[in-house]
């Protein structure tokens, strides 16, 4: 797994993708974050302030909300 890189793969992905980042994330940096955006051709990236890598659990109400308008469109 040392040399695995699946950012080709990326690209193969078709379904609408929420992508999902709390800005006080320690486990994932925003580049690795921005690369997902990037190459998933219909990702939508929303950033919670405030939140670390536990964006469903800190600010449920706020994420549930998010979550169930993106599969409502």
């Amino acid at each position: 797994m040392k040399n695995w890189n699946g950012l080709k793969k990326l690209k193969n992905i078709k379904n609408k993708t929420l992508i999902i980042w709390g800005d006080q994330d320690k486990s994932y940096n925003f580049d690795q974050v921005d690369v997902l955006n990037k190459n998933i051709k219909n990702s939508e990236l929303k950033i919670f302030k405030g939140c670390s890598h536990n964006t469903h659990l800190e600010k449920p109400e706020e994420f549930n909300d998010y979550v169930k308008k993106f599969l409502q469109k």
